[in-house]
């Protein structure tokens, strides 16, 4: 499985980190591999921990093992480096070196390779597999770190590996495949998520004595979100208590509304009992979000699985009403917000109805054939 993000950094988990463990949950065994790490990032604090792990594979839990590759440069270099004389070859040697220590996953033979729109498919022609699964999760060619020949490597993957099935997260990925290879096995199959971890979940202690004036963002706070709107929608609800849960990989406000407080990262655990302490979760997506929109993202689906009220902005998503309320300036995204809490309990029925087809263990079958 060649998923990006590692099991031991705090924050919510992501698609490929569910797969692998549902796969590994039904008595499969799983080899996870993260994004690579590159000994030119050792002065980073955050990337020489990562670099670090690359020498010990770790045991994630019964049947799912990762293990964290080694590349020369990391993407972003790539990216720079890529635009002078030396980008050729360095890439070049980038690709040739890239490789997991003491050639792990190069010595095994696997009955199937799921990978997901991330730089480690790069890694491909080094896995020797029975079956390829593509799951694409991202456009790749919307992210701005993104290197030209990892776009080249994506296209040349569609074209010519013969792949069992890719598996877009939704349609209009599926028209980019196609725009590639109309010949593609495609099969939409959306973003998930674990419903029992949102069952069995008991409201955060700290928050629930707001829980009613609780309004709540989990996930990295991207170029994305719209932290403009978040602290002027704050300011005209005085009553609201909003809570921000995430890394921030953008600028930190310096000022805040006093309703307002800013949690930094949250273990993926922790995620359900904090929403079932809160009335409303927000998507506030700006308008960059708009090339990279997908029809509902799967921060939607975790609020309705928290029994939360939805509100987001017109660029979150497709198609999100009436399961949730939608506004786009301050006053209307405020106004969404009242709507939202007033009417999360009446829908109940159909937001339940929404959320079961998506647990992980009915969409992974669907990815993997077999499993």
């Amino acid at each position: 499985m060649l998923g990006t993000h590692s099991f031991r950094a705090p924050g919510p988990k992501i698609g490929t980190q569910h797969i692998a463990q549902t796969l590994a949950r039904r008595g499969h065994e799983v080899h996870y591999l993260t994004s690579q790490a590159s000994a030119a990032t050792l002065i980073l604090p955050g990337h020489r921990r990562k670099y670090l792990r690359s020498f010990q594979r770790v045991l994630v839990e019964p049947g799912l093992l990762e293990v964290t590759p080694v590349a020369p440069l990391p993407a972003r270099a790539l990216l720079r480096l890529e635009r002078g004389p030396l980008g050729a070859p360095l890439t070049f040697l980038t690709r040739r070196l890239e490789r997991t220590r003491h050639r792990f996953v190069e010595r095994q033979t696997y009955d199937v390779c799921v990978f997901s729109a991330a730089a480690n498919m790069t890694l491909l022609p080094r896995i020797n597999a029975h079956r390829y699964v593509y799951r694409q999760n991202d456009l790749l060619r919307e992210f701005a770190a993104v290197p030209e020949s990892l776009l080249r490597f994506e296209r040349h993957v569609l074209r010519d590996v013969a792949l069992e099935r890719v598996c877009p997260v939704n349609e209009r990925l599926a028209e980019f495949c196609r725009s590639v290879n109309p010949a593609l096995p495609i099969l939409v199959v959306p973003n998930g998520l674990d419903l029992a971890l949102f069952d069995r979940a008991v409201p955060d202690a700290t928050l629930a004595a707001t829980r009613e004036a609780n309004v709540v963002y989990v996930g990295a706070v991207e170029f994305w979100v719209d932290v403009e709107l978040i602290l002027r929608t704050a300011e005209l609800m005085p009553d609201r208590r909003f809570h921000v849960f995430g890394p921030w990989h953008v600028r930190r406000p310096t000022s805040l509304p006093a309703n307002v407080t800013l949690h930094g990262p949250i273990a993926h655990d922790a995620v359900p009992a904090v929403m079932r302490a809160c009335s409303v979760g927000i998507i506030p997506s700006s308008a960059a979000n708009a090339p990279r929109m997908v029809e509902k993202p799967l921060k939607f689906y975790e609020y309705l699985a928290a029994g939360l009220g939805v509100a987001a902005t017109p660029f979150a998503g497709e198609g999100l009403a009436p399961l949730a309320e939608v506004g786009g300036t301050p006053g209307e995204f405020a106004a969404a917000i009242e709507r939202a809490a007033a009417g999360r309990h009446r829908l109940g029925d159909a937001i339940r109805a929404a959320v079961e087809p998506l647990d992980w263990s009915v969409l992974v079958p669907r990815i993997v054939p077999g499993a």
